[in-house]
């Protein structure tokens, strides 16, 4: 069995998930805010609920696309 290649990648996840091909990751791990106002140092917790689901449904299309 080949060893694995295990990569991790800091930043915007809609930008980077954006510039991998389609159907080459194996795992994904999401940890994602969970828009209740928690205090994140640069990240404001606390969007409209439309464009929190919106943001949600962005980056869940784009794991299941890689």
């Amino acid at each position: 069995m080949d060893s694995p290649k295990i990569q991790i990648h800091c930043g915007d996840c809609l930008e980077g998930l954006s510039r991998v091909p389609a159907e080459t990751v194996d795992l994904a791990f999401a940890d994602p805010p969970f828009n209740i106002g928690y205090a994140y140092d640069v990240y404001k917790d606390k969007l409209d609920s439309e464009k929190y689901l919106s943001w949600s449904a962005d980056w869940m299309s784009e794991i299941v696309r890689v």
